[in-house]
């Protein structure tokens, strides 16, 4: 009479399956939880049959059992706790959406040089100085590049300042409604000086992102991050 018996590789594919599944797990997405369930399977039918077939004689080592044991029941905890705060993290996008709907009518400022300028309605942004400046200007141009107003600068001091323009050109008249574009030129002791433009937006609106994260509309200057918000008014 022959007992059939698993050669000695079986132990390894046990610990390859365990060690798979418990990576797999780990992995906190759709796919990874699969392979996961897959290895665990796997695992269950290779211990199962290396118990049923292996050599009297030669017994598995229960202490590699216990380990490998050990190893594939903390995959269901693995895939318990990435459910968890996979379901956590949802709800805290929902919360912030939420909460930032409070936005909604609040001027924001974001890195940019567009003016969208309505007829009787003034428009503005703003710019950032790195140091205080002794001079320079706001220009703006239309949509074909022209200069049709220059403002001069509302702030010389380091830090974020704002302007307003009420449509007046250079030439007397009144600029068309329309999409307008700004830069800011600053100097200090004759030397030029970096400015960061910001654009001018109000809020109409927040959604959220494809991570659950929440976004706020500024129309023309379209669907911005939160963290992209520089200041609001």
């Amino acid at each position: 009479m022959s007992i059939s018996t698993l050669t000695p590789a079986g132990s390894s594919h046990l610990a390859t399956a365990a060690g798979a599944a418990v990576a797999s797990a780990s992995s906190g997405n759709a796919a990874g939880t699969g392979n996961a369930a897959q290895i665990q399977n796997q695992f269950l039918t290779l211990l199962v049959a290396q118990m049923k077939n292996q050599d009297p004689m030669n017994p598995m080592d229960s202490s590699q059992m216990t380990s490998q044991l050990a190893q594939i029941s903390s995959v269901q905890g693995i895939q318990n706790l990435n459910t968890s705060i996979t379901s956590l993290l949802g709800q805290m996008g929902a919360l912030q959406t939420l909460d930032s709907t409070n936005l909604v009518g609040h001027t924001a400022l974001v890195n940019g040089s567009s003016l969208d300028f309505s007829d009787g309605t003034p428009t503005g942004g703003g710019y950032q100085l790195p140091s205080n400046v002794d001079g320079g200007a706001i220009t703006i141009r239309n949509a074909s590049g022209l200069v049709v107003a220059q403002l001069p600068l509302t702030g010389t001091q380091a830090g974020l300042s704002v302007f307003a323009w009420n449509g007046a050109q250079t030439d007397g008249t009144q600029a068309r409604p329309g999409q307008y574009t700004f830069s800011v030129n600053a100097s200090s002791g004759g030397q030029a000086v970096e400015v960061t433009p910001l654009a001018a937006g109000v809020v109409q609106g927040v959604q959220q992102n494809a991570n659950g994260q929440p976004q706020i509309n500024l129309g023309t200057l379209g669907v911005k991050a939160l963290s992209a918000v520089v200041q609001l008014m």
